[in-house]
């Protein structure tokens, strides 16, 4: 092995995405580390190879090239024909993922060595996350990094021997390209295929031995939710970015995780005395200023977005084009710093990023504030319009995730309960409709991953239902149908059913009848998305208070156990977790709403309780009938009480710790005391 290793240098480009410390300590690969060159930045357009698609009917445009798609044909094949198989995983945004198809998958001479040498199979990262996560894995751990285009040589038992990210397709230095990489990984596999199918099986025994040394951790009886949550506080305070928000160097990426996590952790502190008060303070503050950074930035970084100043000028009237080169910065040479565009993509192109207030751009051009106003409002509109008619429009990626779908259902009521726009609402309503509709199997309860031109074979994963599960518990909060929180509790059960890990607790992210899978991973780290182990204890909590399930105590203390050391080393690691672990700490706020729903008083007592910020909230409607009412004593005995004593007036209730405090049938009482 080694003599192949120390002729094939690694080619990678940096990822926001990093493994866990302790899995990266624990785990010890074979594969050297070794140097990293930049993406060179040509883009070949030699014509594809024309032969049958068997990619052809599936349901990612990511996938409409002429590969396999990952399945058992491409597997069998590759253990009749006793060929490695080459797998490429990207998705249909990914900037590089298109470069390394124009420059290497479309070339004539990489064509053939894949056809001759490989059984080739392109995975959309987006669509088969499963597949996605346990090689990105062993790439990282192997290399130190990765990133997408993720490329991975497999044996026909799907065991990984060697991987690494962007290959450009000839050699640059002493570092070998993609058509070199292939030729050497075909003549060591015809040579000495023994030593790569021992290097495979080594690696998946040292995945399986990580994943099954990790047993349920007693300590986390003792668990100090405060401090865990105080000590990831503190790390993001250190690395926070007083002058531009956010908590990285360039390029920075939004963080929704974290800034979720440093809202409930000032939810939890601004009651407190003394230092924890404060510290809940500056959380607060560091995340508003992070978000007025990115509404004021550059977010749009694409072709679409960017702007010359001549076009500028062009476009726009000369009074128009004054105000929007002085408040956004734009320059004639371009505003871009070059270090942070490395293949001169965005040579004399200008970012709209607000460089100064409103009022001092105002006094710079000697204009009254409010004229100033209507000037940028007209000129960005007429910017719009000459985009939208003018330009390439971005390509979009048409399929629909279930997990994702879940996340945006989860925005949706949030930020309807803020704003008290029914038609968001709507839009939540809607998406679950459609997901109930399309990619839900009510015979067997399992959910399937996506939908593009109709609903994908693939089944879902972990984060499939998690995500969809708090979105479901979020859209019965906002308004009270309870086939919601139904619907959550039959994929809850589901969920423990195909994913729960019996013996060591937490969930796995695939089921464990995927026998593409050679090693069921578990993970509790962030990443652009929330750790959905995390998100499954916050909903075996809310689902276990509604449906005063026990057993769903056990999983979430279960959950907790297993995942207990790594959060408790590396908070900052895994913020969502931390967040969910608060909840556990504190225990649930329950809000419950009785009486004449069709009361103005109750329209009011709704608009109180969304509006407040209460992290360990939980609102429920007691209804003298229903799902809820039938699984919960406390809710019936509550809807009887209202019934009798209080003749079907809006009353609310505020019950935590097992008690609850006495009616509530003043709205300016129950707004005190939300806010206690």
């Amino acid at each position: 092995m080694r003599p192949f290793f120390a002729s094939v240098r690694r080619l990678t480009v940096a990822t926001r995405y990093h493994p866990s410390p302790a899995l990266r300590r624990a785990t010890l690969m074979t594969t050297p580390r070794l140097p990293v060159v930049q993406p060179m930045r040509s883009l070949h357009t030699t014509p594809a190879i024309h032969k049958p698609n068997r990619l052809i009917d599936e349901k990612s445009p990511y996938l409409l090239v002429d590969w396999y798609p990952w399945g058992r044909a491409a597997f069998e094949k590759a253990k009749a024909e006793n060929k490695p198989i080459f797998l490429s995983i990207g998705y249909s945004t990914c900037h590089w993922c298109h470069v390394m198809e124009h420059e290497s998958f479309e070339n004539d001479q990489v064509a053939k060595i894949l056809n001759e040498k490989f059984v080739s199979i392109k995975v959309d990262r987006e669509e088969n996350s499963g597949v996605d996560k346990l090689y990105m894995t062993y790439v990282q751990l192997t290399t130190g990094r990765g990133g997408w285009p993720m490329s991975v040589f497999l044996t026909p038992d799907l065991h990984p021997f060697f991987g690494a990210t962007y290959f450009p397709p000839d050699d640059v230095g002493s570092h070998p390209g993609f058509k070199t990489v292939l030729s050497r990984v075909a003549k060591v596999w015809e040579d000495t295929p023994d030593a790569l199918l021992q290097n495979g099986q080594d690696t998946i025994h040292q995945l399986r031995s990580y994943v099954q040394s990790r047993p349920r951790d007693s300590a986390s009886d003792s668990l100090d939710a405060d401090k865990i949550a105080k000590d990831a506080c503190d790390h993001y305070a250190s690395v926070y970015d007083a002058s531009l928000g956010g908590f990285s160097d360039a390029p920075k990426f939004p963080q929704p995780v974290q800034m979720n996590f440093l809202l409930d952790y000032y939810g939890y502190t601004r009651l407190q005395q003394g230092k924890a008060e404060t510290d809940g303070k500056d959380a607060l503050a560091m995340v508003l200023f992070t978000l007025k950074k990115i509404a004021e930035g550059g977010i749009h970084e694409g072709a679409f977005c960017v702007w010359t100043q001549s076009e500028l000028e062009s476009v726009l009237d000369n009074q128009q084009a004054q105000a929007i080169i002085r408040h956004y910065g734009v320059q004639a040479d371009g505003n871009v710093n070059p270090a942070q565009d490395p293949h001169g993509e965005l040579v004399n192109k200008n970012v709209l990023t607000t460089q100064e207030s409103l009022q001092e751009t105002a006094d710079a051009l000697k204009m009254p504030l409010t004229e100033l106003e209507k000037v940028l409002e007209a000129a960005k509109q007429k910017l719009w319009n000459y985009r939208v008619e003018h330009r390439p429009k971005p390509h979009r990626d048409e399929k629909i995730l279930t997990s994702w779908n879940g996340l945006m259902m989860t925005g949706l009521v949030k930020a309807y309960q803020v704003l008290q726009d029914p038609a968001i609402l709507d839009l939540a309503t809607n998406t679950a409709d459609f997901i109930h509709k399309e990619l839900y199997r009510s015979d067997s309860k399992t959910l399937l991953r996506s939908y593009c031109q109709g609903p994908s074979a693939i089944e879902g994963f972990l984060d499939d239902y998690s995500y969809l599960i708090q979105g479901l518990l979020d859209l019965y909060e906002a308004n009270k149908d309870e086939r919601w929180v139904q619907w959550a509790y039959e994929l809850q059960e589901k969920q423990n059913e195909l994913f729960f890990d019996k013996e060591a607790g937490g969930y796995f992210t695939v089921q464990e009848n995927d026998t593409s899978m050679v090693v069921r991973l578990k993970d509790e780290q962030d990443g652009a998305e929330p750790s959905p182990n995390a998100i499954s204890l916050k909903n075996l909590i809310r689902l276990g208070t509604i449906m005063e399930k026990s057993d769903y105590v056990t999983h979430a203390q279960g959950t907790l156990d297993w995942s207990y050391r790594a959060m408790a080393q590396y908070p900052y690691a895994m913020p969502a977790l931390v967040t969910s672990s608060l909840l556990m700490y504190h225990g649930v706020k329950q809000i419950v709403l009785a009486g004449n729903s069709d009361d103005k008083t109750m329209e009011t007592y709704n608009d109180l309780v969304n509006q407040a910020f209460i992290p360990n909230k939980l609102v429920i409607q007691a209804k003298d009938s229903g799902f809820v009412h039938d699984h919960n004593s406390l809710i019936a005995k509550i809807a009887a009480t209202s019934a009798q004593e209080q003749q079907g007036k809006p009353t609310a209730f505020v019950c935590e710790n097992f008690t609850c405090g006495l009616p509530i049938q003043d709205a300016t009482q129950l707004k005190k005391l939300l806010q206690n």
